[in-house]
């Protein structure tokens, strides 16, 4: 499912009814939405990629996804901030790319999925992670890792 070069797009309300994706959720090139709140009701997707849009400033919308079958990439989203909506995500089956998102400085959303305390090999990610040029507190896994523990004392 493809929400691809439509600068025009306001909403994703169209996904509302939707409870998985078997194959791409495609969020990009669409210019105007600051949220993804239309698809909040989906648990599942093949693959998920979200790039290009100019005005998102989160992904709170997706709270309800718990796996990625393939891959999750997040990239050139100019005016995301942070990655809170992904919390719930427990598993993505072959790669994670996180990448060229210049105001993403809050990436804790994933931190469990990267392994918290301890990070990879004790991540659920079934093959590469990479996560850089981002802001400050986004730029590395060991960055993301460390955002997460608030107090600074290896838990929390």
């Amino acid at each position: 499912m493809l929400f691809q070069g439509n600068p025009g797009t306001t909403t994703l309300d169209a996904l509302a009814d939707l409870n998985g994706v078997g194959g791409e959720l495609n969020i990009g090139e669409t210019g105007a939405p600051t949220n993804v709140d239309g698809p909040a009701n989906i648990t599942s997707v093949g693959d998920l990629l979200i790039g290009d849009n100019a005005a998102l400033t989160n992904l709170d919308g997706l709270a309800n996804i718990t796996s990625v079958a393939r891959f999750l990439v997040i990239n050139n989203n100019a005016a995301l901030t942070n990655l809170d909506g992904l919390a719930n995500i427990t598993s993505v089956g072959e790669f994670l790319q996180i990448f060229s998102n210049a105001a993403l400085t809050n990436c804790q959303g994933i931190a469990l999925l990267l392994g918290w305390p301890n990070g990879p090999p004790d991540d659920s990610v079934g093959g590469e992670i990479t996560i850089q040029s981002n802001s400050t507190g986004c730029n590395s896994v060991e960055q993301v890792l460390a955002s997460a523990d608030t107090d600074g004392d290896g838990v929390d």
